[in-house]
C-alpha cells in the first residue's frame, strides 16, 4: 500500500501588469491603457472516498498549477491560471517540510483556513523609461529550506526513510482530511499586478508604473494516509485476522498459512441492521517483535491503527502448540505472552494506542478442549473465544 509520499506543490504565479498607452490613427498621445495581470491557479486538495491509497502519486515529484498571464493593451486583463484539484483519500494528513515566503505569510495569518484577499497582499511596483520596454526580472521567491538536516535527508533518502528518522517532531501538520469532499487550498496562486491605467491621476497622466504579479505559494509536503476505521484487528501473523474479517464482512483479503499474507491493510464493513450504521473493520498487516523499531512492516503497520476507535487483539494457539504442551496453564501462558508482547510493541510506538479500548479475541477455539477454554475465560473474563474455521463464537462477537 502506498501510504506516504513526498511532493512539491507549486501554485501559479500572478501575471505582471502592463505599461502601455493608447496609440492609433489620429491618436499619438493617448492615455494609459495597460491591463492587469491574471491570477495564478490554486492547488486544492480534495478528500475522496473513491480512493484509499496514494498509489496515483507513485513516481511523481511535483505538481504545478498554471501561471496567470500578463496584462495586455487596451485594458485587457491577463488570463487567469486554472486551478489544480488533487484528490487524496479520506484520512490523509499533510505534513509540511518547507515553504516559500508567500506560503509562510498566509499560513501565519490564516492557518490555511482561507485565502488571502488583495488588500492583504504586498505588491511590488516597477517603473519603465519607455512603454515598449519589459520590466526587470523580479526577485524570485523560491523555497528556502527551513531546516538543513531535512534538506540533506531529502537529497539522500526516500520519503519513508525521512519520516522514520524525523518522526513528527520536526514536521508541521497543516491539514487533515476526515470526510468525503473536504477541500483545502494548500497553495494559493499569486495575484495579478495592476497595469499603468490604475496609476493615472490628474497630476500624473502618463504613468510608466505598474505592478509585478505576486508569487504563488510553494510547499514541499508529505502526504500520509492514516486509515479510518471503527475497529482495528491487531495480532501476529497467522493469528487469523484476515479470516475474521472475511467472516464478519464482505471483504475478501488474501488468506494463507504463512507469515505476512496481509501486506496491505484491508477494510470491510460489518452489517448491523437497518437502524445502525455498519461497523468499519481494518485488517492490518501482522505485527512482529521489534515492529516499533521498524522491523518487519514495522511503523508502516503501526501508523494505520492510530485512527481506529477500538482495537481487537487477535491471538491464537496453532495445532502444534496445543498438542505439544500438556499443562493447561502453560498453554494459557503462551496466549498471555502474545497479548503482553503486542501491548509492549504498541506502547513503545505511542501511549495513545494503549489508551484505546481493547478487546481480546482468542481464535482457533475448535482446537481447544473445554479445560483450556475454561482457563482462558478465567484469565480474561471479557475475552471472546471464536473459530473462524467452524464459526464458533462469531455471533457472540457480532
Amino acid at each position: 500500500m502506498v501510504d506516504l509520499v513526498q511532493l512539491k506543490l507549486s501554485a501559479g504565479n500572478g501575471g505582471n501588469g502592463k505599461v502601455s498607452f493608447l496609440r492609433s490613427r489620429g491618436i499619438t498621445k493617448g492615455g494609459p491603457n495597460g491591463g492587469n495581470g491574471g491570477r495564478g491557479g490554486d492547488i486544492i486538495l480534495r478528500a475522496s472516498e473513491k480512493i484509499n491509497t496514494l498509489r496515483s502519486f507513485s513516481g511523481m515529484r511535483e505538481i504545478k498549477a498554471q501561471n496567470g498571464e500578463k496584462g495586455g493593451k487596451f485594458h485587457r486583463e491577463g488570463k487567469a491560471g486554472e486551478e489544480t484539484i488533487v484528490e487524496v483519500p479520506v484520512g490523509t494528513v499533510v505534513w509540511l517540510i518547507e515553504e516559500n515566503k508567500a506560503g509562510q505569510e498566509r499560513r501565519m495569518l490564516t492557518g490555511l483556513k482561507r485565502k488571502l484577499i488583495r488588500r492583504e497582499i504586498k505588491f511590488k511596483q516597477y517603473s519603465l523609461e519607455r512603454a515598449a520596454e519589459n520590466p526587470q526580472e523580479r526577485e524570485k521567491d523560491d523555497i528556502v529550506w527551513k531546516q538543513r538536516d531535512i534538506k540533506e535527508l531529502t537529497e539522500q533518502k526516500s520519503a519513508d526513510a525521512i519520516y522514520e528518522e524525523l518522526g513528527t517532531e520536526k514536521l508541521l501538520k497543516i491539514a487533515q482530511f476526515s470526510e468525503d469532499g473536504q477541500e483545502v487550498v494548500i497553495c494559493q496562486g499569486g495575484w495579478g499586478g495592476r497595469g499603468n491605467d490604475a496609476f493615472k491621476s490628474a497630476s500624473h497622466q502618463t504613468p510608466l508604473e505598474a505592478e509585478y504579479g505576486t508569487w504563488g505559494e510553494q510547499r514541499v509536503v508529505f502526504l500520509e494516509v492514516k486509515m479510518l476505521a471503527d475497529v482495528g484487528l491487531v495480532g501476529y501473523p497467522n493469528a487469523g485476522k484476515s479470516s475474521l474479517l472475511s467472516r464478519l464482512t464482505k471483504a475478501r483479503p488474501k488468506i494463507a498459512n504463512y507469515p505476512f499474507t496481509t501486506l496491505e491493510p484491508h477494510l470491510g464493513v460489518m452489517d448491523r441492521g437497518r437502524e445502525r450504521e455498519g461497523l468499519v473493520m481494518a485488517d492490518i498487516p501482522g505485527l512482529i517483535e521489534g515492529a516499533s523499531e521498524g522491523k518487519g512492516l514495522g511503523r508502516d503497520f503501526l501508523r494505520h491503527i492510530e485512527n481506529c476507535r477500538e482495537l481487537w487483539v487477535v491471538v491464537a494457539l496453532d495445532e502444534a502448540e496445543v498438542s505439544g504442551v500438556s499443562k493447561v496453564e502453560e498453554k494459557v501462558n503462551k496466549i498471555e505472552i502474545q497479548v503482553e508482547q503486542l501491548r509492549k510493541e504498541l506502547a513503545m510506538y505511542s501511549d495513545i494506542l494503549l489508551n484505546k479500548e481493547w478487546r481480546i479475541i482468542v481464535n482457533k477455539s475448535d482446537l481447544y478442549d473445554e479445560k483450556l477454554k475454561k482457563e482462558i475465560r478465567k484469565r480474561w473474563p471479557k475475552a471472546v473465544l471464536i473459530s473462524c474455521a467452524t464459526g464458533e463464537g462469531l455471533e457472540q462477537l457480532r
